[in-house]
C-alpha cells in the first residue's frame, strides 16, 4: 500500500511539472510575437524583432539588419512610412532612414546571410558608409549609383562575379573593399573613381586588370593578393600616389617597366609568385622601404640591388639563393633581413657594413661559417639554425652574455638555452681556426662544402708542404650534386670577332660555380698536370661572381676568345698580356675602373667588350695604337661620352642611346686601320 501511494504522488508531481513547462512556453512565444509586431526605433529595442533599430546621434545614424529577413523588414517598414495614412511610428522610421549615414551588415551566422540587396538602397542618398560583409550577394542593384555621397563601400567575402557599370557614379568613394569574391574583371567605369584611396581586390579570380586602373591617381593602397594575375598593365605606373602595392600569391614572372614611376611607393609585396630573377625595375625604385620576395624561385640577386639604399625591410625567405652579391653591403638603412630557407653556401664580408641591421635570419641554409664582420653588428635577433656550421670566428665571443643568448640557434642541433648547453656549444661547434680538411693515408682530401675549398686554398698559400701530401680530391654531401673538373671539350666556335669558322676548337667551359671552385682547388696543387690548358682556345667564365681573374687563365697560351662578363672583377692583372693569341676579350658587367697597360701587347685583338663597367676618366684605356687588327671597343653610351671616344659610323644603328652601348674606335688608332666591321655577328 505504501508503494502505491508513493507512485501516485510521483505521478501528480510529474503532471504539475509538465503543465508548468507548457505555461512558460506559451508565455514566451506570446512575448516573442508581441515584440515582433511592435516597432523598435531609438529606445529599448526588442532583441527578437526582425525590424532593425536605427540608432545613434542625429548627425551619425546607423542601422544593422539581421540577415535577409531583417533587411526585408527594414525596407518594408520604410515603404509603409512613405504611404498615405501611414502610422506616426512608420513615418518616423522613414524620416530617420533618410538621414542614415552608416549601413552595417555582417553575416556572422548562416541564418543571417543576405542574398539580395533591394534597389530601394538607392533612396538612402545620405549614406556615407556601407558594410555588407560575409553574405551571399552575387550582384549589386544599379540603384547603387544613386549613393553619390558614399565614401566607403565594403563588400568582403560575398559571391560577386561582376560589378554594375553604375559603380562609376560613386565619384566620392575613397575606400572600396572587394576581398574574397569571385570577380574575374572590372567594368571600365572603375576609372571614374578618381578619389579612391584604398582598393582591395584580393582573393578573387583576376587574370588581367583593365588599363583604366591607371586613372585612379589618388590611390594609396592597392591589394591584389591571392588572385591569378600573370601580368600587370603598364598603366599602373600612373598611380603616382601609391604607397603600398600587394601582389602576393599570384603567377607573376615579371613587372611592367612603368612601375618605376611609382616614386612614392614604400611597400611592395611580391611573395609567392614565380620570379626566377629579380626584376631590374625593382632596383630602380630607390624609394622603397619594404620589399617582400618570399617563396619565389630566385637563384641570384643582381649587384644593382645595392642601389636600394632606403630599403629597411627585405624578406627573401624560401628561394634558391646560393650566393649574395657584395653590393648588398651598400644597403646601409637595412634593419630587417630574412634569408632563411635558401641554399646559401657563403656570405659576403661586406654585410658587416649594414650597421643599422637589427634582425637577421639565415636559418636552414648551407653555411659552414659566418663572416666575423657580421658579429660586429649590434643585432638584437640572429638565427642561423639548420646550417652545417663548423667554425665561428673569435668575434662571436665578443657578443656578451646577453647577446649570446639570442644567438644560441647557431647550434644546428638546437639544444635548449642553458649554461650547460653553452659550454657544450663552445666545445663542439666553435673551433680556434678554420677546419682545413686533412688528407687521409692515401692522400685523399674529402670536401663537402664550398667554404672548405676556400679554407683549403688559404692553407696552400700558408703551408707549401701541405700541398705535397694531397694526391686526390673526393667531393661528397653538398658538393655531391655538382660537376667535378672536366677535361677540355671540342666544339665549333668562331676564332675571329663575328666571323664564323667551321673548324673545331678546344673549348673550356664550366657549368656551375662549384665546378669552377673544384677546378681552382686542384689547379692550386698540381697546376696544369694534364696539359689540357695549353690547348684551350676558348674559355668561358661568365656569371660566376668572380672577384679576380683565376690564375689558371694565364696558362692557356693558345687562348683566342675569353669571356669574363657578369662577374665582380675589379682589377685585370698585367698577366693578361701573356695571352698573345687573344682576338676577343669580353669584360662586360664587372667593376673595372682601369685596364692594364699590357693590354697593348695583345696584337691579335679584334674585339674588346667593356659594357657596364665604372671606367675612370683618367687613363681608363691604355694606348692601343699598335693593335692593328682591333675593330671595335664596346662601351656604355654614358661612358663613351664621358671619355670622348669616337663612334664607329659604319655600323648600322650605332648611335648614342641612353642606357645602351655603342662601338667606338680605339683611343689612338693606327693610320692604316680602316674601321670596317667585317663580321656577320655582333657580340655585345
Amino acid at each position: 500500500m505504501h508503494c502505491i501511494v508513493n507512485t501516485k504522488a510521483k505521478g501528480v508531481n510529474l503532471v504539475k511539472k509538465l503543465l508548468l513547462i507548457l505555461f512558460l512556453s506559451t508565455a514566451f512565444i506570446s512575448c516573442v510575437h508581441a515584440c515582433d509586431e511592435a516597432s523598435s526605433l531609438a529606445y529599448g529595442p526588442c532583441y527578437w524583432s526582425w525590424v532593425p533599430t536605427i540608432f545613434g546621434f542625429s548627425e551619425n545614424l546607423s542601422v544593422n539588419p539581421r540577415g535577409q529577413k531583417g533587411l526585408d523588414a527594414f525596407f518594408a517598414k520604410i515603404k509603409r512610412g512613405q504611404q498615405d495614412g501611414a502610422s506616426s511610428e512608420d513615418r518616423k522610421y522613414w524620416y530617420l532612414a533618410q538621414r542614415l549615414i552608416i549601413f552595417y551588415f555582417r553575416g556572422a551566422f548562416c541564418w543571417y546571410n543576405v542574398s539580395t540587396l533591394p534597389s530601394e538602397i538607392g533612396e538612402l542618398t545620405n549614406l556615407e558608409k556601407i558594410y555588407l560583409d560575409d553574405g551571399e550577394l552575387a550582384s549589386l542593384p544599379s540603384a547603387i549609383g544613386e549613393l553619390t555621397r558614399l565614401c566607403e563601400l565594403y563588400l568582403r567575402r560575398n559571391k560577386f562575379t561582376s560589378l554594375p557599370s553604375e559603380i562609376g557614379r560613386l565619384t566620392g568613394l575613397k575606400k572600396l573593399d572587394l576581398n574574397g569574391n569571385k570577380l574575374t574583371s572590372l567594368p571600365s567605369e572603375i576609372g571614374e573613381l578618381t578619389h579612391l584611396e584604398m582598393l582591395n581586390l584580393s582573393e578573387n579570380k583576376f587574370i588581367l586588370l583593365p588599363p583604366e586602373i591607371g586613372k585612379l591617381t589618388d590611390l594609396k593602397e592597392l591589394d591584389l593578393s591571392s588572385d591569378e594575375l600573370t601580368c600587370i598593365p603598364e598603366e599602373i605606373g600612373e598611380l603616382t600616389n601609391l604607397e603600398m602595392l600587394n601582389l602576393t600569391r599570384n603567377k607573376l614572372t615579371s613587372l611592367p617597366s612603368g612601375i618605376v614611376k611609382l616614386a612614392g611607393l614604400c611597400k611592395l609585396l611580391l611573395g609567392r609568385n614565380e620570379f626566377s630573377t629579380l626584376p631590374l625595375e625593382i632596383v630602380k625604385m630607390t624609394g622603397l622601404k619594404e620589399l617582400n620576395l618570399t617563396n619565389n624561385r630566385l637563384a641570384l640577386l643582381p649587384k644593382e640591388i645595392g642601389e636600394m639604399t632606403n630599403l629597411k625591410i627585405l624578406y627573401l625567405t624560401h628561394n634558391r639563393l646560393t650566393l649574395l652579391p657584395k653590393e648588398i653591403g651598400r644597403m646601409i638603412n637595412l634593419k630587417i633581413l630574412y634569408l632563411d630557407a635558401n641554399e646559401l653556401t657563403l656570405l659576403p664580408k661586406e654585410m658587416g657594413k649594414l650597421t643599422n641591421l637589427d634582425r637577421f635570419d639565415i636559418d636552414h641554409n648551407c653555411l659552414a661559417t659566418v663572416p666575423p664582420e657580421i658579429f660586429r653588428l649590434k643585432l638584437s635577433f640572429f638565427h642561423a639554425f639548420g646550417n652545417p656550421i663548423k667554425y665561428l670566428p673569435k668575434e662571436f665571443f665578443g657578443l656578451g652574455r646577453k647577446s649570446y643568448s639570442k644567438c644560441t640557434d647557431l647550434a644546428y642541433y638546437g639544444a635548449p638555452c642553458s649554461d650547460r648547453y653553452r659550454s657544450g656549444f663552445y666545445r663542439k661547434v666553435v673551433l680556434a681556426r678554420p677546419p682545413v680538411q686533412q688528407p687521409d693515408r692515401y692522400g685523399t682530401v674529402t670536401l663537402s662544402h664550398p667554404q672548405e675549398q676556400v679554407w683549403l686554398r688559404d692553407e696552400f698559400r700558408r703551408n707549401p708542404r701541405f700541398k705535397n701530401r694531397i694526391k686526390k680530391f673526393k667531393y661528397i654531401e653538398l658538393l655531391e650534386g655538382t660537376d667535378p673538373p672536366k677535361n677540355c671539350v671540342v666544339e665549333g666556335w668562331p676564332t675571329k670577332s663575328g666571323a664564323i669558322n667551321s673548324g673545331n676548337r678546344v673549348v673550356k667551359e664550366f657549368v656551375s660555380r662549384e665546378q669552377l671552385l673544384n677546378f681552382m682547388s686542384e689547379f692550386e696543387i698540381w697546376g696544369d698536370r694534364n696539359g689540357e690548358l695549353e690547348e684551350v682556345v676558348e674559355l668561358s667564365l661568365q656569371g660566376f661572381q668572380l672577384r679576380e681573374v683565376p690564375p689558371f687563365v694565364f696558362e692557356c697560351k693558345k687562348l683566342e676568345r675569353l669571356f669574363l662578363e657578369d662577374n665582380e672583377i675589379e682589377v685585370v692583372p698585367e698577366e693578361i698580356g701573356k695571352l698573345e693569341n687573344l682576338n676577343f676579350l669580353s669584360l662586360g658587367n664587372n667593376e673595372i675602373h682601369q685596364l692594364p697597360m699590357s693590354l697593348g701587347k695583345l696584337t691579335e685583338l679584334r674585339g674588346l667588350v667593356l659594357d657596364a663597367n665604372p671606367l675612370d676618366v683618367e687613363l681608363p684605356i691604355p694606348n692601343l695604337e699598335y693593335l692593328k687588327y682591333l675593330e671595335f671597343i664596346s662601351l656604355d653610351t654614358e661612358v663613351a661620352q664621358r671619355l670622348r671616344l669616337e663612334l664607329i659610323k659604319s655600323i648600322p644603328g650605332n648611335e648614342m642611346i641612353d642606357g645602351g652601348s655603342v662601338f667606338v674606335s680605339p683611343p689612338i688608332p693606327p693610320p692604316d686601320c680602316h674601321f670596317l666591321f667585317e663580321s656577320s655577328c655582333v657580340i655585345s
